[in-house]
């Protein structure tokens, strides 16, 4: 593969690359030259990093040793930089794609033999951000009007990362116009993780959860400010990854991402994804377990 040199080549390379994306659309709303100063020094710094994770092959706990590595190295650049995050604060969600994206170069090469496993030619096994369906509902004018003009609506949710496919639904003879996006893994990212944003993804996994019952919602955070009497395993949530291992440390620079947590976190999901989801014969069968 040639050598990306640019953030436009890296968009031409893979329109999912939201990192790359939200550099590009920054300069359209970067006024100050110190601030358009800081970004072509990220966008230097950056297509550097992405050659490198694009050069690692596959997905072995080895190269996944080498993308964190790589992903510490790219964090430390910003840190090493503070003014970067001065001229764009959390809003902008500059820092924030950076897991975002890291999740898709993580399982990029993992998807792409998946499809070759299955025969997915079409591609319709996707994986990146997107918004993730949630459940249908009807709705009429009024009561009159619901013997004839029943109208079909969705609910979405936006997902940081998430795997799943499209499908077009076809109700009552009528298709919906936009397919919906069925979710096998639902991920939130996250900076560090409070009390309110918990509740706000235990609601969520509720949702997707309900919409998709074989689907699996997942937190990944950077670090863990819930309060340790509050125990997250009563929610519809799989699992949440804390992947430095900490709490949130004002004014201090982090402790690095650690490999052995995103190890764990691509094997266990990568488990749920290939484990038999419904074939009640089978599993009483081979296991005598039935759920």
């Amino acid at each position: 593969m040639k050598t990306l040199k640019t953030i436009a080549d890296a968009l031409a390379f893979d329109s999912n690359l939201v990192h790359a994306a939200k550099i590009q659309s920054l300069y359209s709303k970067s006024e100050s030259k110190q601030a358009i100063k800081a970004l072509d020094d990220i966008s230097t710094h950056y297509v550097h990093y992405l050659n490198a994770n694009l050069a690692i092959s596959g997905y072995k706990n080895k190269a996944i040793s080498k993308r964190v590595a790589l992903l510490n190295e790219y964090y430390n650049f910003f840190y090493d930089n503070k003014n970067f995050l001065s001229f764009f604060n959390a809003q902008t969600k500059l820092r924030s794609t950076i897991l975002e994206e890291f999740l898709y170069l993580l399982f990029r090469d993992y998807i792409n033999e998946i499809r070759e496993k299955i025969q997915d030619t079409e591609g319709v096994i996707r994986h990146g951000s997107a918004t993730a369906y949630t459940n249908l509902y009807f709705y009429s004018k009024n009561f009159e009007s619901f013997v004839d003009n029943v109208y079909t609506g969705i609910n979405e949710k936006d997902q940081d990362y998430t795997i799943y496919r499209a499908l077009d639904v076809n109700i009552n003879g009528s298709d919906l116009e936009e397919p919906i996006n069925i979710p096998v893994v639902a991920i939130e990212c996250k900076t560090y993780l409070d009390r309110t944003m918990l509740e706000g993804a235990v609601a969520t996994a509720n949702e997707i959860k309900s919409g998709s019952p074989y689907s699996n919602f997942y937190v990944v955070t950077e670090q863990y400010n819930v309060d340790k009497s509050v125990d997250p395993s009563y929610s519809r949530i799989k699992q949440i990854y804390v992947l430095r291992k900490e709490a949130r440390k004002k004014n201090k620079k982090p402790s690095p991402v650690y490999e052995d947590v995103v190890i764990k976190m691509f094997s266990e999901i990568v488990h749920e994804i290939e484990k038999p989801w419904s074939n009640v014969e089978e599993k009483m069968i081979n296991d005598g377990v039935i759920m």
